[in-house]
């Protein structure tokens, strides 16, 4: 058998100060590189996209602004962008943070997390969601893969949001432009209006759906909508009431089930006003003591209601290109980190 081609793009040094030491993983947008810092001693993540994707102008116009919404966003649990280029020969790549550690997806296939566990990993997303609502911005693909949680500060379940690629924008002004109107996101944690494909009902509460069905999975090991197809669950999203917490983990508190019921409520004038609003429910309904979450919880936490949006980025909303809607029937994954998915030879690219 021929040995595959070297990848010419490993061991070059981008614009004199990212070395690409090894190549991660390759999928159907592009490439994940493994670099270095040429003059000091850090390590970083480098996505670049394949060359005939670097042609289409609407996937250039999303992947810069995915670059320009998380490095301007700046928050702890957000997985932080730090440069954003193009090679020599054209194609676009962002340089992120190097994350060693493994999703949320990963790590619940192997059981339910523990109830701390799970406020702690709520408390660190949440904040990051308020952070990105307050700037207009609602994420629309929150999901366990999309949640990476690596070893920090004492705990192995410290979380970074990932993914703000298919990601809108709400202009302060209330206007709206896309890039592509179809159905984004990951069809088992979609809220109804997003499922019904309806972009103009899509805001921060959509974001809050997600977060509840991610909730019950944390706490249940079961997907909150499971289906064959992803027409099948879209149907039970807009169709069905959510699943009882109550009946899945009937010994949790039974004050959970009508945190996770109101968070996945198919009105979102029923949901959580905000996600820190969410997470100060959770934390009231988990009643974990302060000595597990890591630090003392105060009524004031996460007790924001409604997110306070500044004027967002020029550009109004910007939807997912890059024939998603096909990878999305397909239920692909569309993330750019490494970690222990790495290890076991699965790392996942956008």
């Amino acid at each position: 058998m021929t040995p595959p081609a070297p990848d010419p793009v490993v061991g070059t040094v981008l614009k004199g100060t990212y070395r690409v030491d090894r190549r991660i993983a390759a999928g159907g947008m592009g490439v994940i590189y493994q670099a270095s810092h040429v003059r000091l001693p850090k390590k970083y993540a480098i996505k670049v996209l394949t060359r005939d994707l670097a042609r289409n102008e609407q996937v250039i116009a999303r992947f810069r602004r995915e670059a320009e919404i998380v490095a301007a966003l700046g928050h702890p649990h957000i997985v932080d962008v730090v440069d954003f280029d193009a090679l020599d020969s054209g194609e676009m790549y962002m340089v992120m943070e190097f994350l060693d550690g493994e999703d949320l997806a990963d790590r619940l296939r192997r059981g339910p997390l523990s109830l701390a566990s799970t406020v702690r990993v709520f408390m660190d997303v949440c904040d990051a969601l308020d952070r990105a609502h307050a700037e207009g911005i609602v994420h629309r693909d929150l999901k366990p893969a999309n949640i990476f949680l690596i070893s920090q500060s004492g705990r192995d379940d410290y979380a970074k949001v990932l993914d703000f690629g298919i990601s809108k924008i709400l202009e302060a002004a209330g206007t709206q432009m896309t890039l592509e109107q179809s159905i984004m996101g990951t069809p088992s944690y979609m809220a109804p209006e997003q499922a019904a494909g309806a972009i103009h009902e899509i805001d921060h509460r959509t974001d809050v759906f997600a977060l509840g069905a991610i909730l019950y999975e944390c706490l249940t090991g079961q997907m909150a909508f499971p289906g064959t197809t992803p027409f099948a669950v879209i149907q039970k999203i807009t169709g069905e009431p959510p699943p009882r917490l109550a009946a899945a983990a009937p010994h949790l508190p039974a004050a959970l089930d009508e945190v996770v019921q109101r968070a996945m409520a198919r009105a979102k004038a029923d949901r959580f006003a905000s996600a820190g609003a969410l997470c100060q429910a959770l934390i009231a309904a988990a009643g974990v003591p302060s000595a597990e979450l890591g630090r003392v919880v105060t009524g004031t936490d996460h007790a924001r209601t409604a997110p306070t949006r500044t004027s967002a980025p020029a550009g109004a909303v910007v939807e997912s290109t890059l024939s998603a809607a096909a990878s999305e029937r397909e239920g692909e994954q569309a993330i750019a980190t490494v970690g222990a998915r790495e290890r076991r030879g699965r790392a996942g690219l956008w």
